[in-house]
Protein backbone atom coordinates (compact mmCIF):
# COMPACT_ATOMS: atom_id res chain seq x y z
CA UNK A 1 0.00 0.00 0.00
CA UNK A 2 1.59 3.57 -0.41
CA UNK A 3 2.70 5.27 2.13
CA UNK A 4 1.88 8.96 2.44
CA UNK A 5 3.69 11.45 4.10
CA UNK A 6 3.58 14.95 5.83
CA UNK A 7 5.15 16.81 2.99
CA UNK A 8 3.01 14.47 0.35
CA UNK A 9 0.35 16.00 1.53
CA UNK A 10 0.85 19.43 1.76
CA UNK A 11 2.41 19.40 -1.83
CA UNK A 12 -1.00 17.89 -2.25
CA UNK A 13 -2.90 20.36 -0.87
CA UNK A 14 -0.62 23.17 -2.84
CA UNK A 15 -1.49 21.71 -6.37
CA UNK A 16 -5.05 22.19 -5.09
CA UNK A 17 -4.46 26.23 -4.98
CA UNK A 18 -4.06 26.22 -1.21
CA UNK A 19 -1.68 28.83 0.32
CA UNK A 20 -1.21 30.91 3.36
CA UNK A 21 -3.97 32.62 5.00
CA UNK A 22 -6.72 30.26 2.97
CA UNK A 23 -10.17 29.61 5.37
CA UNK A 24 -10.74 25.80 4.25
CA UNK A 25 -14.18 23.36 4.35
CA UNK A 26 -12.53 19.91 4.34
CA UNK A 27 -14.72 16.81 3.58
CA UNK A 28 -12.26 13.89 3.38
CA UNK A 29 -11.34 10.39 2.14
CA UNK A 30 -8.34 9.72 3.49
CA UNK A 31 -8.50 5.90 2.42
CA UNK A 32 -7.64 7.58 -0.82
CA UNK A 33 -4.45 8.27 0.48
CA UNK A 34 -3.44 4.71 1.69
CA UNK A 35 -0.92 4.20 4.97
CA UNK A 36 -0.62 8.49 6.02
CA UNK A 37 2.11 8.04 8.26
CA UNK A 38 1.36 9.39 11.87
CA UNK A 39 -2.82 9.35 10.56
CA UNK A 40 -5.32 12.29 11.30
CA UNK A 41 -2.71 14.47 13.30
CA UNK A 42 -0.22 14.61 10.19
CA UNK A 43 -3.84 15.24 7.93
CA UNK A 44 -3.69 18.30 10.29
CA UNK A 45 -0.20 19.36 10.16
CA UNK A 46 0.21 19.05 6.85
CA UNK A 47 -2.68 21.56 6.91
CA UNK A 48 -1.55 24.11 8.90
CA UNK A 49 2.00 23.81 6.98
CA UNK A 50 -0.17 24.92 3.82
CA UNK A 51 -2.56 27.59 5.26
CA UNK A 52 -0.88 28.46 8.79
CA UNK A 53 -2.20 29.70 11.78
CA UNK A 54 -3.82 32.64 10.05
CA UNK A 55 -6.05 30.18 8.61
CA UNK A 56 -9.53 28.68 9.77
CA UNK A 57 -10.49 24.99 9.28
CA UNK A 58 -13.77 23.60 9.14
CA UNK A 59 -14.98 20.26 9.01
CA UNK A 60 -18.93 18.54 8.99
CA UNK A 61 -19.69 16.72 12.15
CA UNK A 62 -22.70 15.80 10.97
CA UNK A 63 -25.56 13.41 12.71
CA UNK A 64 -28.07 12.65 10.20
CA UNK A 65 -27.84 9.15 11.00
CA UNK A 66 -28.76 9.18 15.00
CA UNK A 67 -31.98 8.56 16.34
CA UNK A 68 -34.59 11.63 16.18
CA UNK A 69 -34.82 11.19 20.05
CA UNK A 70 -31.13 10.95 20.38
CA UNK A 71 -30.19 14.25 22.38
CA UNK A 72 -27.80 16.25 20.77
CA UNK A 73 -24.71 17.55 22.63
CA UNK A 74 -22.42 20.21 20.74
CA UNK A 75 -19.50 19.20 23.51
CA UNK A 76 -19.56 15.70 23.08
CA UNK A 77 -21.87 14.36 20.48
CA UNK A 78 -19.78 12.11 18.10
CA UNK A 79 -20.02 13.22 14.48
CA UNK A 80 -21.29 10.36 12.23
CA UNK A 81 -20.44 8.89 8.38
CA UNK A 82 -17.51 12.06 7.74
CA UNK A 83 -14.60 10.57 8.14
CA UNK A 84 -11.38 10.45 11.01
CA UNK A 85 -10.39 13.52 10.18
CA UNK A 86 -13.44 15.54 11.31
CA UNK A 87 -13.45 13.64 14.75
CA UNK A 88 -9.92 14.66 15.28
CA UNK A 89 -10.91 18.43 14.54
CA UNK A 90 -13.66 18.38 16.40
CA UNK A 91 -11.79 16.92 19.58
CA UNK A 92 -9.34 19.57 19.27
CA UNK A 93 -8.61 22.08 22.64
CA UNK A 94 -10.27 25.09 21.13
CA UNK A 95 -12.35 24.60 18.53
CA UNK A 96 -15.47 25.35 18.27
CA UNK A 97 -19.24 23.76 17.15
CA UNK A 98 -22.07 24.78 16.48
CA UNK A 99 -25.85 24.18 17.49
CA UNK A 100 -27.70 22.43 14.75
CA UNK A 101 -28.32 18.94 15.65
CA UNK A 102 -27.93 17.83 12.52
CA UNK A 103 -25.70 19.63 9.74
CA UNK A 104 -22.97 20.85 12.96
CA UNK A 105 -19.48 21.74 11.65
CA UNK A 106 -16.30 22.16 13.87
CA UNK A 107 -13.94 24.41 13.45
CA UNK A 108 -10.68 25.95 14.57
CA UNK A 109 -9.06 29.16 13.99
CA UNK A 110 -9.45 32.78 14.02
CA UNK A 111 -13.05 32.60 12.27
CA UNK A 112 -13.95 29.74 14.09
CA UNK A 113 -16.52 31.82 16.11
CA UNK A 114 -18.54 32.94 13.09
CA UNK A 115 -20.14 29.04 14.00
CA UNK A 116 -21.34 30.30 17.09
CA UNK A 117 -23.73 32.56 15.11
CA UNK A 118 -26.41 30.22 13.96
CA UNK A 119 -29.22 29.38 16.33
CA UNK A 120 -29.18 25.80 15.21
CA UNK A 121 -33.08 25.93 14.02
CA UNK A 122 -32.10 26.21 10.08
CA UNK A 123 -30.10 22.78 9.04
CA UNK A 124 -29.40 23.99 5.31
CA UNK A 125 -30.26 27.61 3.39
CA UNK A 126 -30.85 30.85 5.26
CA UNK A 127 -29.44 30.74 8.76
CA UNK A 128 -27.46 27.70 8.38
CA UNK A 129 -23.85 27.01 8.97
CA UNK A 130 -23.63 26.67 4.95
CA UNK A 131 -24.58 30.60 5.09
CA UNK A 132 -21.75 30.98 7.08
CA UNK A 133 -19.15 29.65 4.80
CA UNK A 134 -20.35 30.82 1.70
CA UNK A 135 -20.40 34.30 3.37
CA UNK A 136 -16.62 34.05 4.06
CA UNK A 137 -15.58 32.51 0.67
CA UNK A 138 -13.67 29.27 2.22
CA UNK A 139 -12.43 27.06 -0.01
CA UNK A 140 -14.42 23.09 -0.28
CA UNK A 141 -11.67 20.88 -0.05
CA UNK A 142 -13.17 17.65 -1.10
CA UNK A 143 -9.87 15.47 0.12
CA UNK A 144 -9.64 12.63 -1.58
CA UNK A 145 -13.42 12.51 -2.45
CA UNK A 146 -13.73 13.91 -5.64
CA UNK A 147 -14.52 10.94 -7.46
CA UNK A 148 -17.02 10.33 -4.70
CA UNK A 149 -18.37 13.67 -5.16
CA UNK A 150 -21.91 12.94 -4.46
CA UNK A 151 -21.66 11.10 -1.30
CA UNK A 152 -20.19 14.33 0.00
CA UNK A 153 -22.31 16.90 -2.13
CA UNK A 154 -23.99 18.65 0.61
CA UNK A 155 -23.45 21.98 -0.76
CA UNK A 156 -25.99 21.93 -3.79
CA UNK A 157 -28.61 21.05 -1.29
CA UNK A 158 -27.68 24.37 0.91
CA UNK A 159 -28.02 26.25 -2.60
CA UNK A 160 -31.31 24.55 -3.36
CA UNK A 161 -32.40 25.69 0.26
CA UNK A 162 -31.53 29.59 -0.29
CA UNK A 163 -33.05 29.82 -3.42
CA UNK A 164 -36.48 27.84 -2.54
CA UNK A 165 -37.79 27.12 -6.04
CA UNK A 166 -37.16 23.22 -6.23
CA UNK A 167 -40.19 21.84 -7.10
CA UNK A 168 -39.74 18.40 -5.87
CA UNK A 169 -38.19 19.45 -2.46
CA UNK A 170 -40.51 21.19 0.52
CA UNK A 171 -39.30 22.85 4.09
CA UNK A 172 -39.93 20.17 6.67
CA UNK A 173 -40.26 21.07 10.35
CA UNK A 174 -38.12 18.47 12.18
CA UNK A 175 -38.61 17.67 16.44
CA UNK A 176 -34.96 16.79 17.76
CA UNK A 177 -33.01 16.94 20.94
CA UNK A 178 -30.31 18.92 22.15
CA UNK A 179 -28.32 19.71 25.44
CA UNK A 180 -28.13 23.16 26.75
CA UNK A 181 -27.28 24.61 30.17
CA UNK A 182 -26.87 21.23 31.52
CA UNK A 183 -30.51 19.48 30.35
CA UNK A 184 -32.23 18.32 27.54
CA UNK A 185 -34.55 20.42 26.06
CA UNK A 186 -36.81 19.85 22.76
CA UNK A 187 -34.92 21.83 19.63
CA UNK A 188 -37.15 22.11 16.40
CA UNK A 189 -35.05 21.89 12.81
CA UNK A 190 -36.05 23.41 9.28
CA UNK A 191 -35.14 21.19 7.01
CA UNK A 192 -35.04 21.33 2.87
CA UNK A 193 -36.42 17.68 2.46
CA UNK A 194 -37.51 16.09 -0.66
CA UNK A 195 -40.83 15.25 -1.33
CA UNK A 196 -41.92 11.70 -1.39
CA UNK A 197 -42.18 10.21 -5.21
CA UNK A 198 -39.38 12.39 -6.06
CA UNK A 199 -36.97 11.30 -8.54
CA UNK A 200 -33.17 10.37 -7.71
CA UNK A 201 -30.63 13.61 -7.98
CA UNK A 202 -27.52 12.90 -9.70
CA UNK A 203 -25.48 15.58 -7.06
CA UNK A 204 -22.13 14.23 -9.17
CA UNK A 205 -23.80 16.77 -11.60
CA UNK A 206 -22.36 19.70 -9.75
CA UNK A 207 -18.75 18.55 -10.13
CA UNK A 208 -19.10 19.01 -13.73
CA UNK A 209 -20.95 22.49 -13.82
CA UNK A 210 -17.69 23.33 -11.95
CA UNK A 211 -15.45 21.63 -14.07
CA UNK A 212 -17.00 23.27 -17.52
CA UNK A 213 -17.03 26.83 -15.79
CA UNK A 214 -12.88 26.31 -15.17
CA UNK A 215 -14.17 27.12 -10.90
CA UNK A 216 -12.72 23.77 -9.98
CA UNK A 217 -8.73 22.73 -8.92
CA UNK A 218 -8.18 18.87 -9.29
CA UNK A 219 -5.40 16.86 -7.95
CA UNK A 220 -4.52 12.81 -8.02
CA UNK A 221 -3.75 11.41 -4.94
CA UNK A 222 -2.74 7.58 -4.77
CA UNK A 223 -5.87 6.10 -4.45
CA UNK A 224 -8.35 9.01 -6.09
CA UNK A 225 -8.83 12.80 -6.58
CA UNK A 226 -8.82 15.42 -4.75
CA UNK A 227 -10.48 19.02 -5.61
CA UNK A 228 -11.32 22.07 -4.53
CA UNK A 229 -13.35 24.86 -5.45
CA UNK A 230 -13.90 28.52 -3.79
CA UNK A 231 -17.94 28.65 -2.29
CA UNK A 232 -18.60 32.05 -4.22
CA UNK A 233 -17.74 29.93 -6.82
CA UNK A 234 -19.71 27.08 -6.18
CA UNK A 235 -23.06 29.22 -4.93
CA UNK A 236 -22.62 31.61 -8.31
CA UNK A 237 -22.59 28.36 -11.10
CA UNK A 238 -25.20 26.61 -9.16
CA UNK A 239 -27.32 29.39 -8.49
CA UNK A 240 -27.73 30.20 -12.31
CA UNK A 241 -28.61 26.65 -13.52
CA UNK A 242 -31.32 25.72 -10.51
CA UNK A 243 -32.74 29.44 -11.57
CA UNK A 244 -33.06 28.41 -14.68
CA UNK A 245 -33.80 24.43 -14.19
CA UNK A 246 -35.07 23.69 -11.38
CA UNK A 247 -35.27 20.01 -11.81
CA UNK A 248 -31.22 19.80 -13.37
CA UNK A 249 -30.27 16.93 -10.34
CA UNK A 250 -33.14 14.82 -10.88
CA UNK A 251 -32.04 12.08 -13.34
CA UNK A 252 -35.36 11.05 -14.31
CA UNK A 253 -37.15 14.03 -15.06
CA UNK A 254 -40.01 15.71 -13.29
CA UNK A 255 -42.15 12.98 -11.07
CA UNK A 256 -44.19 15.28 -9.12
CA UNK A 257 -47.83 14.39 -9.20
Amino acid sequence: MKQTSREDLAEHLRALGLGRGDNVWVQSRLLAFGLIEGGVETVYAAIRDVIGDEGTIVVPTYRLEAPPDEPYDPTTSPSLNVGPFSEYLRQRPGAVRSRCPMHSHAAEGPLAAMLREPSGHVSLGPGSDFEQLHRHDFINVYLGIARQFHDAATYPVHVQAMLGNIPYRQWLELERFIVRDGSVQPFTVRYYGRKKGAGRENLALAHELLQRAGRLRSAPCPYGESCAMSLHDYHEVLQKVLQEKPFFFVESGPCIS
